[in-house]
């Protein structure tokens, strides 16, 4: 499916900016990390982050690019989602020399989709840039709320001590898949997992980067 021409001026826009290493929120240019990453530490454990496209966490169906990402996470029908990965992932390979094996986020505990993104995901990054792929290494211990609705700090307190590892972590270099990102409260609990069972490196890989005031 083609990718429509609005949504290549976005991409170009988006990545022409300066945005955070860590979580990849427009910045000035001249610094590194946003206010929040450097002086509140919310992506402490992610070393950094690697994004898309930004789309609309607030009134999303005003947003073509977000209504595109719900079609693909939902799996409501074809979506150009997969060919963006795939295009993004080409120009990502330089980057990431270093990295070793994918590790999606899992489904929650109390999940009941038929189907989950980042396995999606992780599956379409694996077979460009010709990395192994762990679906199965991280899991939730616990039952947790969606973080959909919860507040920053809500959304850390229900993820925290979240996440188990089924096996022994066999590599430093670590790429997390996801299919949003909102506050990175999960990816970074989950980061924050990996690095206490010996990783060394923690990079993440999200579709969608959330922007409050992103306009169309």
């Amino acid at each position: 499916m083609g990718i429509p021409d609005k949504i290549w001026e976005k991409y170009k826009s988006y990545h022409d900016s300066n945005k955070c290493d860590k979580c990849g929120r427009p910045i000035d240019d001249g610094y590194t990390y946003c206010y929040y990453c450097e002086k509140e530490g919310d992506c402490d454990n992610i070393d950094r982050g690697y994004f898309v496209l930004t789309y609309k966490s607030k009134n999303y169906l005003n947003d073509s690019f977000s209504k595109e990402l719900i079609k693909f996470k939902e799996n409501k029908g074809d979506s150009y989602i997969p060919t963006l990965i795939k295009l993004h992932s080409l120009i990502m390979d330089s980057y990431l020399k270093n990295i070793e094996v994918l590790i999606p986020v899992p489904p929650r505990k109390n999940s009941k989709r038929d189907r989950h993104s980042p396995y999606i995901i992780s599956s379409i990054l694996s077979n460009v840039l010709k990395l192994p792929k762990n679906d199965s290494l991280v899991y939730f211990n616990k039952e947790t709320k969606s973080q959909k609705k919860l507040s920053y700090r809500e959304r850390i307190k229900n993820v925290k001590g979240a996440f188990s590892l089924n096996d022994t972590l066999k590599a430093d270099n670590l790429l997390l898949i996801d299919d949003l990102f909102t506050t990175g409260a999960t990816l970074n609990e989950m980061s924050r997992t990996l690095k206490s069972n010996g990783a060394k490196i923690i990079d993440i890989f999200c579709v969608g980067r959330a922007v409050k005031n992103y306009d169309e």
